[in-house]
């Protein structure tokens, strides 16, 4: 089921925004093809600041460069972040952003900050740029997020059974 959104950025179709819910570990059921650069957070673990420079981080080191001056200014780090992703997809290697724990991400009004610039990206940028994949075991996550960030939201969400090897997908709209 998540192979059929990333295909869709592989095949420059669009970017994508997807939810994997119910399943209180849901990284074996992700296979993220080898083409992605793939950026990996936990949202229980830092604040919106040490995020964003974790994300540029693993955007540096996946390309190969020298760690990027990186500044205190979230702004300016959410520049540089936007035009990592972009060379990345100038180079056919879009960049997977799973976001692990999308329940803490939302829980503050600060990380709700984050999740809205993020989202903004996957609207922004060249389709076949971003693909951002939120696992949570919570089914309800998607209220707990903010109106503004829910309408950037692709409403694309599977659900994982604890009881079973398979899943389900359930497309929603507003």
């Amino acid at each position: 089921m998540v192979e059929a959104h990333l295909r869709r950025v592989l095949d420059r179709v669009e970017n994508v925004s997807l939810m994997v819910l119910g399943d209180a570990d849901p990284l074996p059921h992700l296979t993220i093809p080898d083409s992605f650069v793939i950026c990996y957070v936990s949202g229980g673990r830092f604040d919106d600041h040490a995020l964003l420079l974790e994300l540029c981080y693993q955007l540096s080191r996946a390309s190969g460069s020298e760690h990027q001056s990186l500044t205190n200014n979230f702004n300016e780090n959410l520049r540089l972040f936007r035009t990592a992703i972009k060379a990345f997809a100038a180079s056919r290697r879009p960049v997977a952003l799973v976001l692990d724990g999308l329940e803490h991400f939302a829980h503050t009004r600060a990380k709700q900050s984050l999740l809205y610039n993020l989202f903004e990206l996957v609207q922004d940028l060249e389709p076949g740029s971003l693909a951002i994949l939120c696992l949570s075991p919570l089914l309800d996550v998607y209220d707990l997020l903010e109106k503004r960030i829910r309408s950037r939201f692709s409403h694309s969400k599977i659900v994982l059974r604890d009881d079973s090897d398979s899943c389900s997908s359930l497309d929603t709209y507003s």
